[in-house]
């Protein structure tokens, strides 16, 4: 499957859980349901680490969308689609990620559902597609492990502001023996 291929049948399925319905109850029982589908947009703080040496920081402004799955009041899954520029200040690596993070809070607090700050700590996972290395011969794709926290903010029955802090782990060299490592601080809307 080739790159304009999968970032249509991704924008498909978060689209069908888009539409799926949105059926949460409001007492204190939970219905496992779609809790927001959102934009979001923020900075990467990227460097290459290469065993002991490290490489000047680039940052650059990254977007993306959201949609996020809750299975119990304190649990949910997000799938993520974003643009990052990832690299350093001499290697411009621009990557279309597919993350899906493990989130503990940031649902629903069963007692409050009508509670203004919601916390949340999530772990994931990233693929990243390599749109561009501008000449510079990297691999084609990157793995990830994610890990951060950050809050969601209601300001309506289904609208959310969210804010994130992550750190996004390369495990796969984009060259010999350097890997992608991100710093993101991130702020979104969700409906």
């Amino acid at each position: 499957m080739g790159a304009r291929q999968l970032v249509w049948a991704t924008g498909v399925v978060l689209l069908g859980a888009a539409c799926s319905g949105h059926s949460q109850a409001t007492t204190d029982t939970f219905t496992p349901c779609v809790i927001g589908v959102g934009v979001q947009t923020g900075v990467c703080m990227s460097d290459l680490y290469a065993e002991g040496s490290k490489s000047d920081q680039r940052t650059v402004p990254m977007f993306g969308g959201f949609v996020v799955f809750g299975y119990a009041p304190y649990l949910g899954l997000q799938g993520e689609v974003s643009y990052l520029s990832r690299g350093s200040d001499e290697l411009e690596l621009d990557y279309l990620q597919f993350a899906l993070l493990g989130r503990l809070g940031g649902i629903t607090m069963p007692r409050d559902p009508q509670a203004a700050l919601i916390p949340k700590i999530f772990g994931g996972f990233g693929v990243s597609h390599l749109l561009s290395d501008h000449g510079a011969s990297a691999e084609s794709s990157d793995v990830s492990l994610i890990f951060g926290a950050g809050a969601d903010i209601k300001f309506g029955p289904r609208r959310r502001l969210t804010v994130d802090y992550r750190y996004d782990y390369g495990i796969r060299d984009v060259f010999p023996k350097s890997r992608n490592r991100s710093t993101l601080l991130m702020f979104g809307v969700s409906f």
